[in-house]
């Protein structure tokens, strides 16, 4: 069993609009392994951005990963994120696979869901977080995520009772409630309020269902002064997953498997 890592390149013509559009992702196999993969179909790049190249764009996949090797290993996400016309997000995506077959089949399940724009995320009337979307993107991916929780599905912005949604929840004999909790901001004041909310909930799940199974997500705990955000978390959690821990989230994604019933990854 590999792990590999991924990060989605996007192509922005202009750094002060939010008009952009996927791509493809650079893959992280170990620390020389490296691939780039492309959509098959870039004309939405010349749509969006007339003086693009598309030969140039295409000829990176193949001359992309040698220039990455060039690169120290903990500059290369950076090398990434400045270059030219492309960005890439902070924390990347993970799969694992057995072989190159099923490498290349989780490769392609990946563009088809991950190669399509979507506008940068802009706060709503209800706050949606970065780390929220992409959790939910991987659990699209892997094809867990539906809207019959009766169904071994994980059902987002469920109910738990009236005003209190669990940010996703997943019923297989027992309720599991998973809530996210993203700290890379500086406003870690805001934070802490956002943390004992996500706490209710966990409570709530907890009093519904006294063999619940409570998980939070959360990405930023580098961040300084985030000790007691997270003890709070343990408190209320049975676990709390680290969003940058490749390893932490491989184990979760494991026993959310197991929970679906459904492998770690649907193949379309």
């Amino acid at each position: 069993m590999n792990t590999a890592t991924y990060y989605v390149i996007s192509h922005y013509p202009s750094r002060f609009k939010s008009e952009h559009v996927n791509i493809g992702i650079v893959v992280f196999i170990g620390g020389d392994d490296i691939r780039v993969h492309f959509i098959d179909d870039l004309k939405k790049v010349k749509v969006l951005d007339p003086n693009a190249k598309i030969e140039t764009i295409r000829s990176w996949e193949s001359t992309l990963p040698a220039l990455l090797l060039e690169q120290q290993q903990e500059k290369r996400v950076q090398f990434l994120q400045n270059f030219g016309s492309w960005t890439i997000p902070e924390a990347p995506g993970s799969f694992v696979f057995d072989n190159s077959k099923d490498y290349l089949a989780r490769v392609a399940t990946l563009m088809e869901h991950l190669a399509v724009a979507r506008p940068r995320h802009r706060p709503t009337r209800e706050h949606v977080s970065r780390l929220h979307l992409d959790v939910k993107d991987q659990f699209q991916i892997h094809g867990w995520l539906g809207k019959n929780i009766k169904n071994h599905e994980i059902v987002a912005r469920y109910e738990l009772r009236d005003e209190v949604n669990a940010e996703f929840a997943l019923m297989n004999g027992r309720l599991h409630v998973i809530e996210t909790l993203d700290l890379r901001t500086s406003n870690l004041s805001e934070k802490r309020k956002e943390a004992r909310s996500k706490a209710l909930v966990l409570h709530e799940a907890k009093r519904i269902d006294s063999k619940a199974q409570t998980y939070t997500i959360i990405a930023g705990l580098n961040q300084q002064d985030t000790q007691g955000t997270r003890e709070l978390m343990n408190d209320y959690s049975e676990r709390v997953v680290r969003w940058e821990d490749t390893g932490d989230l491989e184990d979760f994604y494991l026993t959310i498997s197991k929970a679906t019933g459904k492998p770690m990854l649907k193949l379309q």
